[in-house]
């Protein structure tokens, strides 16, 4: 049921954003996790999603080339960013939409977001993003993951627990977070400057998957999970 959805909505593009700079180390995505560093992570599981037309890498440093040479597959591709695109405080949008001009000139397609500081994140799930989308009829998807904790708001009379513990509860009563350690969208969404659009779909991920290398604490952290 899926394969006529996707060759609707072709190309299936993958990009996997990195920069030299602005992250907690220099050339983060060089950073060794077992023996692989988190840019080799990321390219493995998204060449092992079958549908994927083009796999792209785009970073101002060129030395992700000697990474990206340990793949033999003619989907893995280079495409030069603009160290002033880099900066925290700017959009990736434009990033993206750089990438994908070349092989997805007419903006039909479908593109997924892999980000390097997400090392956990497996195939199935990149799979998933783009199911979403489609089943969705959504111009975006999002992981989320379940919150086991308590979560308040602030009411009228003191804080209000929004997810309190029941004797018997039901699927309504879980709360959930947003996760964006991967995104599937629309390429069509860039034009407008938007990296999700309007109708935004969400999927379930393990905890594991959410983790984000953000620090050196966190990096060891993921080093002996």
């Amino acid at each position: 049921a899926m394969l006529p959805r996707l060759k609707a909505n072709e190309p299936i593009i993958a990009i996997i954003p990195c920069r030299e700079h602005y992250d907690f180390e220099t050339n983060a995505w060089s950073l060794k996790l077992d023996k692989s560093s988190l840019l080799e992570r990321s390219i493995r599981s998204c060449l092992d999603v079958d549908f994927f037309d083009h796999v792209i890498v785009t970073c101002d440093n060129v030395d992700v080339r000697d990474t990206m040479a340990k793949f033999d597959d003619p989907r893995l591709h280079f495409v030069e960013r603009p160290t002033d695109s880099t900066p925290r405080s700017l959009s990736v949008v434009p990033t993206l939409q750089n990438a994908v001009e070349k092989f997805d000139p007419e903006h039909s397609g479908i593109v997924l977001v892999r980000y390097v500081q997400a090392p956990f994140v497996q195939s199935s799930t990149l799979e998933e993003a783009i199911a979403t989308l489609l089943i969705s009829d959504a111009d975006s998807a999002f992981p989320v993951e379940q919150l086991k904790s308590p979560v308040y708001r602030r009411g009228p009379y003191g804080l209000e627990c929004l997810n309190p513990e029941r004797p018997i509860s039901t699927d309504f009563d879980t709360i959930f977070i947003e996760r964006p350690t991967c995104l599937g969208t629309r390429s069509r969404n860039f034009s407008s400057g938007s990296l999700t659009g309007v109708r935004v779909a969400n999927f379930e991920v393990q905890r594991k998957e959410c983790f984000f290398v953000d620090s050196n604490h966190s990096l060891r952290i993921a080093q002996v999970m």
